[in-house]
């Protein structure tokens, strides 16, 4: 019993590090993306396709954070 305990928790956090492998380059880029687009929204030229994916990548690094 003792093994497959040990065999879950360490299949769950290799599962864990490549989730945040993923998740890390595309948060950060959308982060980027983010003060982009607002930096675009002072100046009355932000398109809607950059706001939302910089939506879903903040989002997404606010779930890896937590």
């Amino acid at each position: 019993m003792k093994d497959v305990d040990s065999t879950i928790l360490e299949f769950s956090l290799l599962i864990q590090i490549i989730i945040q492998t993923l998740i890390i380059p595309f948060a950060l880029s959308a982060t980027i993306e983010v003060v982009h687009s607002i930096k675009q929204r002072k100046e009355n030229n932000a398109t809607k396709p950059g706001l939302i994916v910089s939506a879903i990548g903040f989002i997404s690094l606010v779930i890896f954070l937590l």
